[in-house]
């Protein structure tokens, strides 16, 4: 829970100064150990890549777009 938390800040801080990022919790975290050599100890909880936006980057245009709350939830 505190990495979650000072992860979020890092994110926070980032964007604050013009950094962008993104949070990126789906990865092969064996994969991360054994390709950073990481110890045991270590448990790799997310991934913060930062950096800036290309100048012609427009987004994806699906970003703001959900789907309907009924095709997500089901109510027994």
């Amino acid at each position: 829970m505190d990495a979650c938390i000072v992860a979020t800040h890092m994110m926070l801080e980032a964007t604050n100064i013009g950094v962008d990022n993104i949070w990126i919790e789906m990865f092969d975290k064996q994969e991360l150990i054994k390709q950073f050599n990481l110890e045991e100890n270590i448990e790799p909880i997310c991934l913060i890549p930062i950096g800036y936006k290309a100048d012609d980057y427009t987004g994806n245009p699906l970003h703001n777009q959900r789907k309907d709350l009924k095709e997500t939830v089901e109510f027994i």
